[in-house]
């Protein structure tokens, strides 16, 4: 089980410590979602790849929640990949593949060749 708090790990090489610390995060607070690009043109060939995190109220990055993410695009461009996200981390469907085990996922965004109205 992952818990909140700081991690810490010390080792000894040549007569020398090094420490390492890692913060934890807390309970999952949002979905932030970004994009590789703000704006794109009106062809079919452009793409912006979308990644949806989740993120405790501090904004560190939660691990392995086990949740189900739906998608929805508006607008003139399609979405490539699947419009349901749901994680597999007890690989119950291993058999049958996932689409992902942990956070963050990322998507593809297709333009339609129509611009914005």
């Amino acid at each position: 089980m992952i818990e909140k708090g700081i991690i810490s790990a010390v080792g000894t090489k040549r007569r020398k410590n090094n420490t390492d610390r890692g913060v934890m995060a807390g309970e999952p607070a949002k979905i932030v979602v970004t994009g590789s690009q703000n704006k794109v043109k009106a062809d079919r060939g452009s793409v912006v790849i979308i990644t949806a995190d989740i993120v405790d109220s501090r904004g560190i990055h939660v691990q392995a929640p086990i949740i189900q993410l739906n998608g929805t695009l508006t607008g003139p461009a399609t979405l490539v990949g699947p419009s349901v996200y749901e994680s597999d981390i007890n690989k119950h469907h291993e058999i049958d593949g996932v689409w992902y085990m942990e956070m963050p996922v990322s998507n593809v965004i297709r333009s339609t060749g129509k611009p914005v109205d």
